[in-house]
Formats: C-alpha cells, sequence, structure tokens
C-alpha cells in the first residue's frame, strides 16, 4: 500500500513538472557562415593606399545573430531578440590605422508554428519586400542517433534529418515537452536547444525561462504579400537571375569599402 502510494506521489510530482515547463522562452544564438566572395567587384573609397588583402583580412566571415523563441502548447513564435539589435547589425574591424564598420541590415524574418494545426506562417523580408508565406509543417523524418549531452543542464539527444541537398542535426530535450525548435525545427519529443544546418549555420541556446506571461507574445505575424512557398522560391530566383546579369554575371553584386584612417 505505501510503495503504490509513493508511486503515485513521485507520478504526480512528474506530471505537474512537465506542465509547468509547456510555455516559456529560449533565448539562442545564431551564427551563420557568410562566405563573402569579394571577386573582382570592389569599388573601395580611400584617402590613401591601402593593401587590399588587409580589407580582406578585415571582413568578417560569419554573422551572429541573437534570436528569442516564444513556446506554448498551442504555438511558437521564433524572432530577432530587439534587445539585441545593435549587436546583431554592426560590426566594426580594426587594422593598424585603418578601421572599417560594417553594417548588416538583418530581415525582420518571422517564425510562427500553430502547434495545432500544424501550420507555419514564415514573414520573410527579401530585397526590400515583405512576404507571408504559409505552408503546412511537414512530417520530419528525424533519426535519432543514441549520442548524448548536456546543454544548459538539460540532458539532451541527437537527431538527424535530410532535407532536400542540406543535413539538419538537431539536440532536444524531453524536459521541455514541446515539439518545436529555432527556424521551424519541430517533429521531436521535446524543444531543440541546439541545431546545425550543413556547414553553415549554428544555433545554440543560452538560456531558458518558464512561464505563462510568454503566451501574450506568441502573435501570428500579417504584414506581407501572401504567397505559397513555391511562389516565394520562385521571386527570390527571378530576383538572383537578374542581379547576376545586373552586376557581369557572377550574382556577387558590387561591394563599395569605405576606409577610414
Amino acid at each position: 500500500m505505501k510503495r503504490t502510494l509513493l508511486a503515485c506521489c513521485l507520478l504526480c510530482t512528474i506530471t505537474i513538472g512537465r506542465a509547468q515547463n509547456t510555455s516559456g522562452k529560449i533565448s539562442y544564438t545564431e551564427t551563420v557562415k557568410l562566405n563573402i566572395d569579394l571577386g573582382g567587384g570592389i569599388d573601395m573609397q580611400s584617402n590613401g593606399a591601402v593593401n587590399s588583402n588587409d580589407i580582406r583580412k578585415m571582413i568578417p566571415n560569419e554573422q551572429r545573430l541573437k534570436k528569442v523563441l516564444y513556446f506554448s502548447p498551442d504555438a511558437t513564435l521564433y524572432i530577432a531578440d530587439k534587445s539585441k539589435e545593435k549587436e546583431n547589425n554592426d560590426a566594426d574591424q580594426g587594422n593598424g590605422n585603418m578601421h572599417m564598420r560594417i553594417h548588416m541590415d538583418v530581415p525582420e524574418d518571422i517564425t510562427y508554428s500553430s502547434l495545432k494545426d500544424s501550420k507555419l506562417i514564415e514573414q520573410r523580408d527579401f530585397m526590400g519586400r515583405r512576404f507571408l508565406v504559409t505552408s503546412d509543417i511537414e512530417k520530419a523524418k528525424w533519426k535519432l542517433t543514441g549520442n548524448q549531452k548536456t546543454i544548459l543542464n538539460y540532458p539532451c539527444q541527437e537527431a538527424v534529418m535530410q532535407r532536400d541537398k542540406d543535413t539538419i542535426t538537431a539536440w532536444f530535450t524531453a524536459a521541455i515537452p514541446i515539439s518545436a525548435g529555432p527556424q521551424g525545427y519541430s517533429g521531436l519529443p521535446g524543444a531543440i536547444l541546439e541545431a546545425k544546418q550543413n556547414s553553415n549555420m549554428v544555433i545554440e541556446a543560452e538560456a531558458v525561462s518558464f512561464g505563462d506571461e510568454s503566451n501574450k507574445l506568441i502573435v501570428r505575424p500579417r504584414e506581407g504579400k501572401k504567397v505559397t512557398e513555391s511562389e516565394y522560391r520562385g521571386i527570390v530566383a527571378k530576383k538572383t537571375k537578374e542581379m547576376a546579369q545586373e552586376y557581369g554575371g557572377n550574382g556577387n553584386g558590387n561591394v563599395i569599402i569605405k576606409i577610414q584612417h
């Protein structure tokens, strides 16, 4: 009798603990490889002679963005952390008497996932235009590897998925029982605290907090021209081709670099 009662108490404790972990916020750092190929399209504005090799060394090869995932049992919202906006946009580089300030505009992309009806709504900025892309959340074909590690004191398991030409690696924890993660990644029995897409992008959780107050921040995006995923890809492909033709067929465009001594 005592053993049965103890087991029931433990079950209630676990159930309550899980219920408390279904609403909250996860803060991430998203590191994106820039892989900027300047080629021959470099315009240098300088007051004196400048070594082009020094300039190339000063150009950053990656961009770090601060993002936030608000989650609830019904929906999630992945968005840029407005409190870190300057950190997202600006980079200062120096080399001797030369100083370079690089301002990188960060698109105000928003990813909203409805967990109730499996709908994905993404607000995307492209070439000064805003789009609202709606699609169904596809059933992800994750494969568990058996690897485990701890992230922010949460026990995590590794899962891998192949999507077109991309290999997605994710570390998720069942201690946060929400099938969601950054960039719309989902389909695992727990929140994703770390994700990697090929070698181009790494997303790492920095902090986790719980509370129903995050629920009011999960708002479906409504700004932009409504298009399907295939329509959006067609728009991007067409514009990219036009830019490649305009800038000599290399698709990179001209880069203007201003040097301050």
